[in-house]
């Protein structure tokens, strides 16, 4: 995830139901992340040498973003 980027995150519940936010900044292991119109500054985070980030979030069923290709 670098700055410029747009992620996503893909509904558990409706695979229709997708989610985008802009990298405002980066720096280091954290993000700025415009959702919504609300900026929010959160960790990125590491699983299978993929980075994400839950910025709505941590609950069972919280959204993850990634950067999708």
């Amino acid at each position: 995830m670098k700055k410029g980027d747009i992620i996503t995150a893909i509904s558990i519940c409706d695979s229709n139901c997708v989610w985008t936010a802009k990298i405002l900044d980066r720096k280091g292991s954290f993000i700025i992340a415009l959702i919504d119109g609300v900026i929010l500054r959160k960790k990125v985070k590491m699983f299978n040498n993929e980075e994400y980030c839950l910025l709505m979030g941590n609950y069972s069923m919280a959204p993850i973003f990634t950067v999708r290709n």
